[in-house]
């Protein structure tokens, strides 16, 4: 279980009505993204559904359904490769509201990730296993994934870590 959040952010995929992709890429974030300036490691993700969060704060947009959420897994690209490959979201989404239901699913805790570093924002991405509006038209809404993570200074990580087994 994570010990406390340090830093948090809130990343925003806005998914167009009637939408017939499968794939919806994640924008660049820069206070995410590991460079000359910040060594960034990912502690922990989760998803919000519409009862846990109508509305995403940037945006404005309303949060995906239950099914949505089921029907959605994340890719991320970590060191230039889908290192978290087809992840369900069903998995992060780590709250249960009070209209929680037997099919509202859910997990009891935020994903948690072992030194998960040099997240490729920009290439990550959410894909459906169904488009969105396979069964009838959706309206537009917003996946809002929220990220747990670690600031350090550049090349800290590296002296953390150092001498230790790097996996593949």
């Amino acid at each position: 279980m994570i010990q406390g959040i340090k830093r948090w952010e809130m990343v925003e995929v806005v998914i167009p009505a009637n939408s017939g992709q499968t794939t919806f890429r994640i924008n660049d974030q820069p206070n995410l993204r590991m460079d000359s300036t910040q060594d960034i490691v990912i502690l922990g993700l989760e998803i919000y559904n519409a009862n846990a969060l109508p509305f995403a704060f940037q945006s404005q947009q309303p949060g995906p359904t239950v099914a949505q959420i089921a029907n959605t897994a994340l890719t991320l690209y970590v060191a230039d490769e889908e290192s978290v490959h087809l992840i369900p979201c069903a998995k992060l989404n780590a709250l249960k509201t009070a209209l929680a239901t037997a099919t509202d699913y859910f997990s009891d805790t935020m994903q948690e990730f072992k030194n998960l570093v040099s997240v490729n924002w920009d290439k990550s991405y959410f894909q459906v296993a169904q488009p969105y509006n396979f069964a009838a038209p959706n309206t537009q809404f917003c996946i809002t994934l929220g990220v747990s993570y670690l600031k350090l200074k550049p090349g800290e990580w590296a002296k953390l870590t150092a001498g230790q087994t790097k996996g593949t």
